[in-house]
């Protein structure tokens, strides 16, 4: 005896090659968003995933350098599916700002460009100053700035098919007082108990104990 389950997906197959105007990508992404499938196009700009269950999702095809592409794929019982795609380069831009405390600018602060699918780092200049180069176009990207001292900050940043300047985040410094308390005490002969606490930022208090 045996039951058969309400989704067959053992022969549900979908396949196919990423190329630009005809030559094969090799090192392409592509990635079933709904299932968390993602794999590789070989040298020959292929890919393929076995044992897709049944269903409508959205398939993204990215390689650094070149445009997201997201197509709609249907997927029924005992199909194999192939899905060519064509991707288009864009050129790289260039990403620029300041990262300053509010009135001037902060020098070595650590600045970080993230996308899906990469990031890019950077340090700023001795007046605050920014620059990124090569980042690809038309995608959405998370920009970070830190520094020592001072609370991290983020904002997201649309890039499109133009160069983005005077980009401008602003930290906060989260610097506090040194040592404020400091207390040692002996509640027994074989007991020790040390409390130390400070303001850097939320006053947090450490407590040790332990026997002699």
């Amino acid at each position: 005896a045996y039951m058969e389950l309400g989704m067959n997906i053992s022969g549900n197959l979908l396949q196919g090659k990423i190329t630009e105007s005809g030559n094969s990508i090799e090192g392409a992404i592509v990635r079933i968003k709904d299932l968390g499938f993602e794999t590789v196009t070989d040298a020959q700009g292929e890919y393929r995933f076995n044992f897709v269950p049944e269903g409508s999702y959205q398939v993204t095809y990215y390689k650094s350098g070149y445009e997201e592409l997201t197509s709609t794929v249907i997927i029924t019982r005992g199909s194999k599916v192939t899905e060519n795609v064509t991707l288009t380069s864009v050129q790289g831009l260039i990403v620029s700002g300041k990262v300053t405390n509010g009135v001037s600018g902060l020098s070595k602060a650590h600045v970080l460009l993230t996308s899906h699918y990469e990031q890019f780092y950077t340090i700023t200049d001795e007046n605050g100053n920014f620059s990124i180069s090569n980042v690809p176009g038309k995608q959405s990207y998370t920009l970070n700035a830190s520094l020592a001292g001072y609370t991290d900050n983020s904002i997201v940043q649309a890039i499109e098919t133009s160069n983005v300047t005077g980009v401008n985040i602003v930290l906060n410094s989260c610097s506090g007082t040194a040592v404020s308390g400091l207390s040692y005490s002996i509640n027994n002969p074989d007991w020790y108990t040390v409390k130390l606490s400070w303001n850097v930022p939320t006053s947090p208090q450490v407590e040790l104990a332990g026997y002699r």
